[in-house]
């Protein structure tokens, strides 16, 4: 079975439109399953309506508790899972018609006999409130590195894993499900879970809109070599940006120990050295941190971004 999960909040303005993209497309037999965070605004007539038009395809979960973000809702949600493949949607895109056809073929494809972790995931085109093109490729957008950008190592320090582009396979849901704390995102997660035990397969072609907004809970901002040279001055020149920063980089150790404690004697004996390796770096004094962290590949993608990241840490 086919499974999306769908995450909502006070996403009436633009769901309509992205429920006719899940209508519109060509895999012939898939499940919806969506939760809302206690949207006010009309989100959940809108999924009531659509429940019931499609009663066998579109399940809704239980609200509870609002768990206050993105992430949270998506935890819920895994936790609810059972399909053999899983993807991921927002709400306020809108999905070309053979993204879950493309998606899970391509995780079918590695997954080799079902027991080992995979991710696939698609490139997106960046469109603006109407869904006027602003980007073909999210990745060129952001000068993403993908390749190099799906190591252990780098995800350690860097995602480059957008949610809504997503698919992975039972096995992945089944170690990545239960979501701690202190991972930074649910996609960031299951991104290092599949890193370190299983396949991540980076596919070519952009098959969502990308909707950017006043809204958007994480947004696509193009890369710029000025804003990145500012960002680093501006780390030096202000304190609170410093201490902005070594939060974000406790957070990222916090994240690296949780992720260890998760796989435990099941994670692969470089994968558990990789991860080592990240969490020795506080350890050690600056200039062996920073000739570590290069020779490890802890750091993120593009010349600017590494040297401001060994600047920092």
């Amino acid at each position: 079975m086919i499974e999306i999960l769908l995450a909502t909040y006070n996403g009436a303005r633009y769901l309509p439109e992205m429920i006719r993209s899940l209508d519109g497309q060509d895999a012939p037999s898939f499940r919806v399953l969506v939760r809302d965070d206690g949207s006010t605004d009309g989100t959940q007539a809108i999924l009531m309506a659509w429940r019931d038009r499609c009663p066998d395809r579109v399940a809704i979960l239980e609200t509870g508790a609002p768990t206050g973000s993105a992430s949270g809702n998506f935890r819920r949600l895994m936790e609810a899972a059972s399909g053999e493949y899983i993807l991921f949607a927002d709400q306020d895109d809108y999905w070309h018609p053979e993204k879950i056809s493309r998606t899970v073929a391509a995780l079918r494809q590695a997954g080799g006999d079902g027991n080992r972790p995979v991710m696939a995931f698609c490139d997106l085109v960046v469109v603006d409130e109407q869904r006027r093109p602003i980007a073909g490729s999210f990745r060129r957008f952001q000068q993403l590195d993908i390749g190099q950008g799906l190591t252990l190592p780098r995800l350690l320090v860097q995602n480059v894993v957008t949610g809504c582009a997503m698919g992975i396979n039972n096995a992945a849901l089944r170690l990545g499900r239960h979501v701690p704390d202190a991972a930074l995102m649910h996609d960031w997660w299951l991104a290092l879970i599949c890193a370190a035990c299983g396949t991540i397969v980076p596919m070519p072609e952009a098959l969502i809109d990308y909707r950017q907004h006043g809204a958007n809970v994480v947004g696509a901002q193009a890369y710029s070599t000025r804003r990145t040279l500012r960002s680093w001055l501006t780390v030096w020149l202000r304190s609170e940006r410093r201490h902005r920063f070594q939060r974000n980089y406790a957070r990222l150790m916090e994240q690296a120990a949780a992720l260890a404690e998760k796989l435990g004697s099941a994670c692969p004996p470089q994968a558990a050295r990789q991860i080592a390796g990240f969490r020795s770096l506080p350890m050690v004094d600056p200039v062996t941190r920073r000739f570590r962290a290069l020779r490890g590949g802890y750091h993120p993608s593009g010349v600017l971004r590494v040297m401001s990241w060994l600047v920092r840490i």
